[in-house]
């Protein structure tokens, strides 16, 4: 079992199985399919790739030490807390 740090809303999609936070990086037209350039379509696809590979994740708390980091995730660079996640894959 290791650990890994999510952002905040990377923790909530995690948790709650809630990605809407990615629709602000959306600039398709409301109602079109999204185009193939579409930001939110290439994070998400990269997101749930992601998450297939480290398996099922268990909230385990707040990060330890707040500051800079890469979000296991979304890949974004964060400042400031995180959220830890023990993976439950065999190492």
């Amino acid at each position: 079992m290791s650990s890994v740090i999510t952002c905040d809303p990377c923790a909530v999609g995690v948790v709650n199985d809630d990605w809407t936070h990615l629709d602000m990086s959306c600039c398709c037209k409301p109602g079109e399919a999204h185009s193939d350039d579409c930001e939110a379509e290439r994070m998400q696809a990269s997101i749930v790739g992601t998450l297939e590979s480290l398996g099922q994740l268990i909230h385990n708390g707040d990060a330890d030490l707040p500051g800079y980091f890469d979000c296991i995730l979304c890949s974004e660079i964060q400042c400031g807390g995180g959220h830890r996640f023990l993976t439950m894959r065999g190492e």
